[in-house]
């Protein structure tokens, strides 16, 4: 990765932190199977911007030891986040016992692992 990525990856950083706060905001409707609520939440701004911060964290980690962690967390928390959304317009549309806790939760433990590797693998070297 370049010195661009490594910079840019302190700012996603931040970002994708953020994220982490704005999905524990939505516990309480996941709990209660407000399917709309849950809709509403995942389109926020600091949830909708997760794919383009975890790309530039991903870009600017290729080159470290934690390379393949960073990927593969990353691509367990879509697929969680994609199931969560999905029980929502299932949830929403009428369709009846459609639980999203488990995939919630899911997806806020890979969110919280994929940003601990991050932090790892965003550390710019120092030269002396």
């Amino acid at each position: 990765a370049d010195v661009t990525n490594k910079i840019a990856s302190q700012s996603s950083l931040r970002y994708i932190k953020r994220s982490v706060k704005e999905l524990d905001k939505l516990e309480f409707y996941a709990a209660q199977n407000d399917y709309s609520e849950m809709k509403q939440g995942l389109r926020s701004p600091a949830l909708s911007e997760v794919r383009k911060n975890a790309s530039v964290l991903i870009k600017g980690g290729e080159d470290g030891p934690e390379a393949d962690n960073l990927q593969s967390v990353y691509s367990a928390f879509i697929k969680d986040i994609e199931a969560l959304d999905g029980a929502a317009s299932l949830g929403f549309r009428g369709r009846k016992g459609v639980e999203m806790y488990p995939s919630y939760q899911k997806a806020v433990k890979d969110l919280a692992t994929f940003v601990e590797i991050a932090e790892k693998s965003t550390t710019i070297p120092i030269q002396s």
